[in-house]
């Protein structure tokens, strides 16, 4: 759900407004603890100022474009 609501918008200013977006009945805890295990898999980056980058993989799409594309 986390990491889902991430990659559809791409970026967060800080924590706080991306955890607002989350239905309520999530605990800030495991919130916190899930958005370290998405940074450990270089899913997302965490900026020292709060933001939040999506830096996982591209859409299925993206990738079979890029695997076809020609390399120099």
């Amino acid at each position: 759900m986390i990491e889902k609501l991430i990659y559809d918008n791409k970026e967060f200013d800080s924590k706080s407004s991306l955890y607002k977006k989350l239905p309520t009945g999530m605990q800030y805890p495991s919130f916190t603890f899930i958005l370290e295990i998405l940074e450990k898999q270089n899913k997302i980056m965490l900026e020292k100022d709060g933001s939040i980058f999506w830096t996982g993989p591209a859409s299925p799409k993206l990738r079979q474009s890029l695997e076809k594309a020609v390399r120099y």
